[in-house]
């Protein structure tokens, strides 16, 4: 994997989940600025635009809202993947 800088976090309540997802990113390489859980979709996109991330990794009931959110930001280039 070629090291990716990523933003990892939750607009859901899983802490346990998303730490492991951002666990599992860090040891495949990738630069890792996590959020943690409980994070509104606005502040997310406000921290990946700020962070200067290729992506961001959140939980399913996160994806959409932030997508939006980067997309009223302009930021629509950044990149949304679901944690598995």
């Amino acid at each position: 994997m070629t090291a990716k800088r990523l933003l990892i976090g939750a607009v859901g309540d899983d802490e346990d989940a998303i730490a492991a997802a951002a666990r599992r990113w860090r040891d495949a390489g990738a630069e890792v600025v996590y959020l943690g859980a409980g994070v509104q979709a606005e502040a997310v996109a406000a921290a990946a635009i700020g962070e200067d991330v290729a992506a961001i990794v959140v939980d399913a009931k996160g994806a959409e809202p932030v997508r939006a959110a980067l997309a009223r930001a302009g930021a629509e280039d950044i990149e949304v993947r679901v944690s598995a």
